[in-house]
């Protein structure tokens, strides 16, 4: 979780970003969602942070999606 916020400060060029928290019958839902500048897939490969999230989120048995577009992005984290 604290990656995907450090990424929306750093990276998204974002006005306005939003965090909630669902709870769920076994767990969590965590949704951030922005409106930068989205993410450069052809960039993917320059650096290990999307990766390393990828890493810890299948580690700690967490569902993991990312989405983004020209309109921002959204990262969806889910307790299994």
């Amino acid at each position: 979780m604290k990656e995907c916020l450090l990424n929306v400060i750093r990276h998204s060029k974002a006005q306005e970003a939003f965090l909630q928290i669902f709870e769920q019958e076994k767990g969590f839902r965590f949704v951030v969602e922005d409106d930068g500048v989205g993410f450069d897939t052809s960039l993917e490969g320059k650096g290990i942070g999307l990766l390393n999230m990828k890493k810890r989120a299948t580690i700690s048995q967490l569902k993991f999606n990312i989405e983004f577009n020209s309109k921002g992005t959204t990262t969806i984290i889910e307790t299994m």
